[in-house]
């Protein structure tokens, strides 16, 4: 398994996954749809996939009820391999850290584990 250990403020650290496997991917792909989709089923409401002017209306109008972090979430729990924390790795642990110690995780997260639409096609 290849991995990373990110040195972080106060002597903590985060350990990551730097190799995405088909897992990771899955949970990446699934929590990119729940953040959309969450928005989309909030009212029971039909939508025109096929309408991009449908599909606008009914983001803006339920935009509270989006969740941005979903993906970041995925990020988080699917890459973290252990962490200097005691307990086991949990969105709520996760959640209750500073983000002094998430941001630059995250950040590395995202250069690593990002997905290009070019790649996502081929996949």
């Amino acid at each position: 398994m290849d991995t990373l250990r990110i040195e972080l403020p106060g002597g903590q650290w985060w350990e990551i996954r730097t190799v995405v496997t088909r897992r990771m991917r899955k949970a990446f792909r699934a929590a990119g749809l729940k953040g959309f989709l969450g928005g989309l089923t909030s009212n029971g409401t039909v939508v025109d996939m096929g309408d991009p002017e449908a599909l606008k209306r009914l983001a803006m109008s339920h935009a509270g009820e989006w969740n941005l972090d979903a993906i970041d979430d995925a990020f988080l729990l699917e890459g973290t391999v252990a962490w200097s924390w005691p307990g086991i790795v949990t969105l709520d642990g996760i959640d209750s850290l500073d983000e002094q110690y998430t941001k630059p995780v995250l950040t590395r997260m995202q250069a690593l584990y990002a997905e290009t639409e070019g790649a996502a096609l081929k996949n």
